[in-house]
């Protein structure tokens, strides 16, 4: 059986905040059916990455990688079985 690489994101809390503040404007500018959309689309896309890590372009300008808030850490798990 080969090795399955198990990968997970975390949110730091100040991310959460920010996408709590995402939530909240797009609920009062266009509608609350607008921000789900949009909050779920972030997260689609967040475990989109985590499942093809290689489809995201690195951004070597700055070290460790950081935007902003937030922090992108690579955490692999081997199961060996």
């Amino acid at each position: 059986m080969p090795d399955r690489v198990v990968a997970e994101y975390r949110l730091s809390p100040a991310a959460l905040t920010d996408l709590d503040g995402i939530w909240d404007y797009a609920a009062r500018t266009w509608s609350v059916g607008q921000a789900e959309a949009y909050v779920r689309g972030l997260a689609a896309d967040l475990d989109l990455l985590v499942q093809h890590p290689r489809m995201a372009r690195e951004r070597r300008e700055t070290r460790p990688p950081e935007c902003g808030k937030w922090r992108f850490r690579r955490l692999e798990t081997l199961n060996v079985g």
